[in-house]
């Protein structure tokens, strides 16, 4: 279960948190929330501006605690993303993180560095549909 709270991205004094099984659904919630609840925040953005709301929203996900799990070291799964994963069938990279941002640089940095052909040149709309593989294509540990 992945969590973002309006505290985690500088709301401050908003006790709401969005839930949800994929990255996506929580975005949303906490995107509906904000035009409902804090509609000043959220009324006027730029296209640019509202991409790095998206943004702040995703890269403060992080991992719920499994229900029952009682070890602070089980609190925060490890998610893993393999190249294999992503369609680079001869690679054996695997990136691991608990936050999902973090997941995601690893993966693009490792992308940059080992297959240029796959991410050099894509527009924003491109990345973005490679952030979503990525995220999709992120399990546990």
């Amino acid at each position: 279960m992945l969590q973002v709270a309006c505290k985690d991205i500088g709301v401050l004094g908003c006790d709401f948190v969005a839930q949800g099984e994929k990255v996506r659904k929580v975005e949303d919630k906490m995107l509906e929330h904000m035009r409902d609840a804090h509609p000043q925040l959220i009324a006027g953005l730029t296209d640019g501006q509202h991409k790095e709301l998206e943004t702040r929203i995703t890269s403060r996900m992080h991992v719920l605690e499994a229900q029952g799990a009682r070890h602070e070291t089980e609190r925060h799964k490890v998610l893993r993303v393999a190249c294999t994963d992503l369609g680079a069938s001869d690679c054996d990279f695997v990136a691991a993180d608990r936050k999902v941002r973090k997941l995601r640089e690893r993966v693009f940095n490792h992308m940059l560095d080992e297959h240029p052909e796959m991410i050099v040149g894509l527009t924003f709309e491109g990345r973005k549909e490679l952030e979503r593989r990525v995220e999709a294509a992120a399990h546990r540990d």
